[in-house]
């Protein structure tokens, strides 16, 4: 549970960070579509070393803690998908 208490104030802190910096926000956005390339390789890069560190040769709770972690990605990143279609729906029939 500790780990998933982690990943909700470590979103809650992005968002915060993008509400009260979206300078710094719109920067990054610009420097992956930028160069793709580098930050796919830097993505690459740090699921190699979560593999290796805490799936491969972690604990059994190193390896539910990244269980955990993939399923609170997935969960907001669908729900936000979900609820942004709902929206742009209800934008088209309030612009009919």
């Amino acid at each position: 549970m500790e780990c998933l208490a982690t990943e909700f104030w470590e979103t809650i802190d992005g968002v915060a960070t993008a509400v009260t910096n979206p300078y710094s926000t719109i920067e990054g956005i610009n420097n992956i579509v930028g160069d793709p390339g580098t930050a796919f390789s830097a993505l690459k890069k740090e699921v190699g070393r979560i593999w290796d560190e805490e799936i491969i040769n972690g604990s059994w709770e190193d390896r539910s803690c990244v269980a955990g972690t993939v399923t609170f990605e997935v969960v907001t990143t669908v729900g936000g998908a979900v609820k942004a279609g709902k929206a742009a729906k209800v934008g088209d029939k309030v612009a009919d």
